[in-house]
């Protein structure tokens, strides 16, 4: 009897664990915003929500800003797959990141939305 009440005990934190590890819900979207780390080392781009970091967007001019293309969220991480660098005295934006990477909502904004507003993929919404 106490072997299976182990292997019960097993089962249900196996369990558990499965399902706090899924994935929040990914949400497709399309929309630019702007890098708006203030960490003068750059805002780092990873590999997954919370993993390793596969690039850092460093905006090297005053005179410029890094745009970073949002194709979803899931929680509080959107997935990008590109960032370019304008640069006020350049014509053509430079690509600077090109991929599948994720950041933090932290660190990307845009002009007059607030931290944790929700960004709809209809603009209607």
């Amino acid at each position: 009897m106490t072997t299976m009440r182990v292997l019960l005990l097993i089962m249900i934190v196996v369990a558990s664990g499965a399902a706090s590890a899924q994935a929040p819900d990914r949400n497709a979207c399309n929309v630019e915003v702007v890098v708006i780390d203030p960490d003068p080392r750059g805002a780092n781009v990873r590999a997954e929500p919370g993993g390793s970091i596969v690039a850092t967007l460093k905006n090297p001019t005053s005179d410029g800003w890094i745009l970073v293309h949002l194709a979803a969220q899931q929680g509080d991480w959107f997935e990008i797959d590109r960032a370019v660098l304008v640069e006020a005295d350049q014509d053509k934006p430079r690509v600077i990141f090109h991929g599948r990477g994720f950041m933090h909502r932290s660190v990307v904004g845009a002009g007059g939305l607030q931290n944790g507003t929700a960004i709809y993929r209809d603009h209607a919404a």
